[in-house]
């Protein structure tokens, strides 16, 4: 017999509640998947002048800005939520609250193909102004399903402000589910009275686990035994113009330990003051400096 226990994980802000920033947080869980709620402040429109022209840019406190190659620069708020490990993911939007915002100038698009600048601090990018008129984003997406170390985790992308057939929409309240479709002949647990006494224990990576995941607890009934080969990086001096570069790969995808001495050794200084300036780029990407205009 399976016996499917729901649990209440956190209290959400009650609607039409102000929040001075987004705020994400599971709401329920059960054997069936996840129920996330965010709640985000009202966007800040203005623009900016790039190459003589004027673009809108929105921000909104606690979301990023989507920023890979293609995208429609819109906040995006991203969600970690452990995952059964051999279930199937999908990604369900279970209500919305809509207001259409005015925007006046086009939105910035990413180009891809865009490399870091030499000066510290920021970073070049040519743009191309957004056809809103054939552009649909999801409010809500699956973006991929990856594991970390013995924890297998699905990545949603959340989008309070997005563009739908030429409206610009913002969702201050958004309701999410992420369901778990179990595989023929398995039952998903869900208490962490049933957590194996197998489940691993991934030491120093264990407080990035609790505070990325937004399940943590009810993930950890799905771990699976670590297979012993740690994922290991290696850290190489790379060029990239006038500013010193370090590339850092991985042998495998998940997550690796970065050790001071490995760092020191490839000519990372490694005093308090240097890493106060360090930036951290993925593919090439990281953040730029923006005029207003």
């Amino acid at each position: 017999m399976v016996v499917t226990l729901a649990v209440v994980l956190q209290p959400a802000p009650p609607a039409g509640a102000s929040v001075e920033q987004a705020r994400l947080v599971a709401v329920t869980s059960d054997a069936g998947g996840v129920t996330l709620s965010l709640q985000a402040p009202p966007p800040t429109l203005h623009t900016i002048v790039e190459d003589g022209q004027i673009f809108t840019v929105i921000e909104l406190t606690g979301a990023v800005t989507d920023e890979r190659d293609g995208a429609l620069q819109t906040p995006v708020v991203g969600a970690l939520v452990a995952v059964p490990s051999e279930a199937a993911v999908a990604v369900e939007v279970l209500a919305l609250d809509t207001q259409p915002l005015l925007v006046a100038a086009p939105f910035l698009v990413q180009s891809p193909g865009v490399q870091p600048s030499s000066a510290a601090g920021s970073q070049p990018a040519s743009y191309a102004a957004a056809q809103l008129h054939v552009i649909s984003q999801p409010a809500a997406e699956l973006v991929d399903i990856t594991w970390w170390r013995s924890q297998r985790v699905a990545r949603v992308r959340l989008r309070p402000v997005r563009v739908e057939q030429g409206s610009v929409l913002f969702h201050p309240r958004m309701i999410v589910r992420v369901r778990f479709n179990s595989v023929e002949g398995t039952a998903v647990s869900t208490s962490a009275a049933q957590v194996p006494a197998t489940a691993a224990n991934e030491g120093a990576f264990e407080p990035l686990l609790r505070s990325t995941l937004l399940n943590y607890d009810q993930g950890l009934a799905w771990r699976v035994p670590a297979s012993g080969t740690p994922v290991i990086a290696r850290t190489a001096a790379a060029t990239a113009g006038d500013a010193p570069w370090w590339r850092i790969t991985l042998a495998a995808p998940g997550l690796a330990r970065l050790e001071c001495a490995a760092l020191a050794a490839a000519g990372i200084p490694m005093t308090g003051g240097a890493l106060h300036r360090v930036q951290l780029y993925d593919q090439g990407r990281g953040g730029r400096r923006r005029r207003r205009g």
